[in-house]
């Protein structure tokens, strides 16, 4: 008896152990997953609100903004005059200044910023003859108020070719990517800027434009961005009206000059911008210099081809650009810069001799990862720095991406991303990012899902963001977060913007969520299949089903049909248009396919709807001709990424843009149309199970071990 007491202590003793060690190891990993609460949050009212007119400011814009220290004075242009009464500095969190200005001319003002102002990000609020709403315009994220110490280090993320207005192959629309990305730079370190180096729009049109603002102004942080030649499309002056000069030069706190550079719809400069950057390059003091062009200098650099060189003059950077890569008929440089070269020498000579430790060069167009680097005589180095697309097209075997590049005075530079920052998968994987905005009248959802630890390692809290509807204002809404414990509601005049946060990195694989509601989401989404067309499939020929889509409170947040047939398996991403999906299925050679339909609701709710279409076999007559005979010719061998390379600036030009008629927009109303991205594959986010793995593995050690201990 005395030995089977003993024998029970030691397993009481060990269960306890195994226990604690499961409350220890395991419970912190799960608990981002358990936490979901509503809260009952009032919204501000805003008395006076402004209006967004695009063009109506030209600088400061959200792509072009002015880094002040407080008391120190930054230039107002407007362009018409309008009879200014009071200008306004205001970051949404109770900090709103008024500023001291001096009238230059009847559209240029000297506006000095309070010596009291806080560091941050601010909206500029401009007042009118009388305080109507017809006299209150304002220009989002476009003033910085802080110090040098603010950024001893510059924390850089390069977007480029976001390409908003395109729809991607996998479904994903470019704007989504895009919201995506701002997502986790909300959760990075203060000190960072976004650098966009074009290609903002797909084809310059106003809805593009709109888009692409309703998506940065959720940032907490400053975007500095030139046009691409996307944007030029039609000769379209859009990106000028909605986000800043194409060219020009802003210094953010005497640390770092940068040079924005409109290359142009045709992928070259004139000799005045060339004359122009070069006296900015060589004249200024800051100790780093960073230039933003579209077209690239440096392309394809990647794999087997060297990316590191020495020159000791301008001229020999110059014969460097022009000369042909190893093993190719192509030059370094993108060769619609050679349309003129005396442009390029002038721009050249400016970057080898400026005055910099280093010099950092952002570019895009070829939708592809590349870098070289130039060390000049001095020792210092030229880093040109090429991204993967955001969010337009990607060649098989790429992805969409963004890199982070950081920086100080004293010339060290260091780069962040998936692969080594010289190869073509250098950039941070933005299909690994999983991010979807779904707004009704009853209700705005945000989410993020991460499924790159390296990404998420990075970060430093986890944070999604979500425009306040303008009728919300004033109002009494209930808000559900899911991972998230916190909010913080930024309105000023142009409205509101919700964030909801948690301290922690974002745990790789969990789906985050903020939802602003006014009527809970009770029902599962409506599925109806109204049509299938033809009526009788055949086979090898393509079979489209239409659906009525619906949702009763939150909206529809994720849809994919799956297609099943002869032991395949196919994912397809439904194209909607308000209340109507349609799935068109690829010709098949089977006798009978499956196919599931899944709509998912923002609140989580799903409905599925599953048909087993058989197809009728089809007899196909073929009529045999004598083959005409072509004389073959040798065709140079040219790789996929050259050909796109020398063709891309041709690629959309003859899009005609919209024109703005009297056409605004007021940011206190937004409408944020963007898809579900999660993905199609299946309807509920996957998780990371490494950490539950490793943790178990833990307490089983422990627990033999305990074992051990307690039968001595």
């Amino acid at each position: 008896m005395q030995s089977v007491g003993i024998a029970a202590r030691r397993v009481m003793a060990t269960l306890l152990i195994v226990y604690l060690l499961a409350v220890s190891f395991i419970a912190p990993l799960v608990s981002a997953e358990q936490a979901e609460k509503v809260v009952e949050i009032t919204i501000p009212a805003i008395e006076q609100k402004a209006e967004y007119k695009p063009g109506l400011i030209i600088m400061p814009k959200i792509s072009r903004p002015y880094f002040v220290e407080p008391g120190r004075s930054f230039t107002l242009i407007v362009s018409k005059p309008l009879g200014i009464q009071k200008i306004m500095i205001d970051n949404g969190y109770g900090g709103s200044y008024e500023c001291e200005y001096n009238k230059l001319s009847d559209t240029v003002f000297a506006v000095k910023v309070p010596d009291s102002a806080e560091q941050g990000l601010y909206d500029l609020i401009i007042y009118t003859s009388e305080y109507t709403s017809e006299g209150i315009y304002g220009e989002p994220n476009s003033i910085y108020v802080g110090n040098a110490s603010s950024f001893e280090k510059l924390n850089i993320v390069h977007v480029t070719d976001r390409h908003f207005g395109v729809i991607n192959p996998n479904g994903r629309k470019a704007s989504n990517y895009d919201l995506a990305v701002n997502f986790v730079v909300l959760g990075l370190p203060e000190n960072t800027i976004i650098v966009d180096s074009g290609d903002l729009a797909d084809t310059a049109r106003d809805s593009e434009y709109t888009e692409s603002l309703l998506v940065d102004s959720l940032l907490n942080k400053p975007v500095v961005g030139v046009p691409g030649n996307h944007d030029h499309v039609g000769g379209s002056t859009n990106y000028e009206a909605y986000r800043g000069p194409f060219n020009y030069t802003l210094d953010i706190f005497g640390l770092y000059r940068i040079v924005g550079i409109d290359s142009g719809g045709d992928g070259y400069i004139t000799q005045s911008q060339a004359s122009w950057a070069k006296n900015i390059l060589t004249s200024t003091e800051e100790p780093i210099k960073i230039l933003i062009f579209h077209h690239p200098h440096f392309t394809h650099m990647f794999g087997d081809i060297p990316f590191q060189f020495n020159v000791s003059s301008s001229e020999d950077l110059f014969k460097l650009l022009t000369s042909k890569k190893p093993n190719s008929k192509y030059t370094y440089i993108y060769s619609s810069w050679l349309t003129n070269e005396e442009a390029l020498k002038t721009l050249v000579d400016g970057m080898l001799n400026a005055k910099a430790e280093a010099v950092l060069v952002f570019s895009g167009h070829v939708h592809l990862d590349s870098y070289a680097v130039v060390t000049r005589p001095d020792g210092s180095k030229i880093h040109y720095i090429v991204t993967v697309t955001t969010a337009g097209s990607v060649r098989p075997g790429d992805y969409h991406g963004f890199r982070i590049v950081t920086v100080d005075p004293s010339g060290k530079v260091e780069f962040h991303g998936d692969g080594d920052y010289w190869t073509r998968h250098a950039s941070f994987n933005v299909d690994k990012i999983h991010a979807s905005y779904v707004e009704t009248k009853n209700a705005v959802t945000a989410t993020l899902r991460i499924d790159d630890s390296k990404i998420t390692e990075y970060m430093e809290k986890t944070v999604v963001a979500l425009h306040v509807p303008s009728q919300w204002l004033g109002k009494t809404v209930k808000l559900y977060m899911k991972g998230l414990d916190s909010y913080k509601l930024r309105c000023t005049a142009l409205g509101c913007i919700l964030y909801a946060f948690a301290k922690e990195k974002p745990v790789q694989g969990f789906e985050y969520q903020a939802t602003l509601f006014t009527k809970p989401d009770e029902k599962p989404p409506v599925l109806e299949l109204v049509k299938m067309t033809p009526s009788s499939p055949r086979q090898g020929r393509q079979l489209v089903l239409s659906f009525k889509v619906g949702d009763d409170s939150w909206g529809i947040k994720e849809t994919y049909a799956k297609i099943e047939y002869d032991g395949q398996e196919i994912v397809i991403k439904p194209m909607i248009v308000g209340n109507d999906m349609r799935i068109v299925v690829p010709p098949l050679k089977a006798t009978e396919a499956k196919i599931t339909v899944v709509v998912i609701d923002a609140s989580g709710k799903e409905t599925v709807f599953t048909k087993t279409i058989e197809y009728k076999t089809t007899t196909i007559t073929t009529a045999v001709t004598t083959p005409t005979t072509v004389a073959e010719s040798e065709t140079p061998t040219t790789t996929a990424a050259e050909t796109y390379a020398e063709t891309s600036t041709q690629q959309s030009e003859t899009t005609t843009p919209e024109k703005p008629s009297g056409f605004s927009i007021t940011l206190t109303v937004p409408k944020l149309q963007i898809e579900e991205t999660t993905s199609a594959a299946k309807p509920a986010a996957p998780v990371d199970n490494t950490g539950l793995i490793v943790a178990a593995v833990v307490v089983i050690s422990l627990a033999a071990f305990a074992l051990i201990i307690t039968r001595r």
